[in-house]
């Protein structure tokens, strides 16, 4: 299993994700938190992620002459379907892993 490695400005890297999870639950002894799943702070983990990577692009987004104030929760409900794509228990290691 990698080591997480903690990036410059503090967050947790999310590359190889499912091959950490894969890991820690086939590993002899090893267990995964049967904590209830909090889905807003894994949400919030993961748009904060999301919009430094593609920071450049969103802001070309919001500068476009179609961009309208009523656009902008559309562009966020949009954002936030990506999440819906992690299973539990990798939204679990990343709330864990970020000490939320």
């Amino acid at each position: 299993m990698q080591p997480l490695k903690e990036q410059q400005n503090g967050d947790i890297s999310m590359t190889n994700a499912h091959q950490t999870v894969s890991a820690s639950v086939s590993g002899s002894g090893a267990r995964i938190s049967r904590q209830p799943m909090d889905t807003e702070q894994f949400q919030s983990i993961y748009l904060r992620k999301v919009t430094m990577e593609l920071a450049d692009d969103l802001d070309k987004v919001r500068e476009a002459q179609d961009f309208k104030a009523n656009s902008l929760p559309m562009l966020i409900h949009a954002l936030k379907q990506g999440a819906g794509m992690y299973s539990t228990e990798e939204k679990r290691r990343v709330i864990n892993a970020a000490g939320v």
